[in-house]
């Protein structure tokens, strides 16, 4: 049975999200470059469920006339060189965007620092705010040092990251090599201070939402200033703009279908999977094993077997975690359009995918994010078909 026969989406709140129209947002652009498939979609949801329409573009396949964009360089495991030719031509692209947001791991994986400064530079804004916390989902910053769940960062399982192994803590130390000497802050006024007195990239010490909510207000409005930060700066920003319109929840469903991949080797993930696992015997899970064995292999593997299911009918909506997991799956489907919905809790959003000429429901999450029931609870929202 083909998928449209099996679920629905009610179009009637989001027919501007599918359609690439909405309600007046004053010309307002929101533009936001990632390095990885999971933080181009969990950022934006919270721009979506506010009323802004959004979407991830899928390579040059966007619709520029879209509030909210957020675009996937794909560049969390290049040479530092590499991801900053990525990062340049889409700074270059936007640099005209009031809301310009270079967002990085919170965990500070990959070469963000170098990501940043090629942004900062091609994008021509005259000054940075440097801010990677995200509370909500526990990683702090206390003395310019990124913290996880209270943990120095590279103490914590990203330490151990078998692709991309966080190797130090200290924020400053990574801006440093690339040739931007940025000036730490504990507060808000202190870096309105400090970019009245001339400093140009500031890095702000963030603990709370509250903190983060205030210091998004506080600089929304200048429009040369680019954020650079994690997926809770971008989540602020939502709160501090005004909603479009507001949305409400969208009821749709789909069959008793549901798959779960997880891709990510995260330690979290597959504590995930294991409650998964008992909580909901059958749906169907897809592991990466944490084996000697390349996981990038078993993987894809995975991918392909996942994306035959879809294809054939077996499958009517998905759960992934890992950044490269959900992007290969969307590339084996040959995805033509990524629709952000809203945030199921925070770092996991869910999403319409464009496949031929059908929509499938998406959820993905980084492999770090949520607690030991987040996989429980995204497959019962699919199969409950309430959100």
């Amino acid at each position: 049975m083909p998928l449209h026969a099996v679920w629905w989406v009610n179009l009637q709140p989001f027919w501007w999200v599918l359609v690439g129209r909405g309600p007046h947002t004053g010309g307002m652009q929101i533009r936001i470059i990632t390095d990885d498939f999971t933080s181009a979609t969990d950022g934006v949801a919270a721009f979506a469920q506010r009323g802004w329409p959004t979407a991830v573009a899928m390579g040059e396949a966007y619709d520029p006339t879209l509030p909210v964009l957020s675009a996937d360089t794909d560049s969390r495991l290049c040479a530092p060189e590499v991801a900053a030719q990525r990062v340049a031509a889409w700074a270059k692209q936007w640099a005209t965007a009031p809301v310009l947001v270079k967002q990085f791991d919170s965990t500070l994986r990959g070469p963000f620092a170098a990501e940043c400064a090629s942004a900062w530079t091609h994008s021509g804004k005259p000054r940075m705010l440097v801010v990677p916390s995200f509370p909500a989902a526990g990683r702090t910053m206390q003395h310019g040092e990124v913290l996880l769940h209270g943990t120095p960062v590279h103490r914590s399982a990203f330490g151990q990251d078998p692709h991309n192994p966080v190797r130090h803590s200290g924020l400053l130390g990574y801006f440093a090599p690339v040739g931007i000497a940025l000036h730490l802050v504990a507060t808000v006024g202190e870096a309105q201070a400090a970019f009245a007195a001339g400093h140009t990239a500031v890095a702000l010490d963030i603990a709370t939402d509250e903190e983060l909510q205030h210091a998004a207000r506080q600089f929304v409005g200048d429009a040369g200033l680019l954020w650079a930060g994690s997926t809770g700066i971008v989540r602020a920003l939502a709160q501090a703009l005004a909603p479009a319109q507001p949305v409400a929840p969208s009821p749709w469903r789909v069959s008793a279908a549901p798959w779960v991949l997880v891709g990510s080797v995260n330690p979290v993930s597959h504590a995930q999977a294991a409650t998964l696992a008992l909580a909901c015997p059958t749906v169907p899970l897809l592991l990466t094993r944490l084996v000697r064995s390349d996981p990038l292999t078993a993987t894809q593997a995975l991918v392909a077997q996942l994306a035959q299911a879809i294809q054939s009918g077996q499958c009517d909506g998905v759960v992934v975690t890992g950044g490269e997991t959900a992007k290969a799956l969307a590339q084996a489907l040959g995805a033509t359009q990524l629709r952000v919905l809203q945030d199921l809790e925070p770092g996991v959003p869910l999403c319409l995918m464009q496949v031929a000429n059908q929509w499938v429901p998406l959820i993905s999450k980084a492999g770090g994010f949520g607690d030991s029931h987040t996989l429980v609870r995204c497959a019962q929202a699919l199969m409950k078909g309430q959100v």
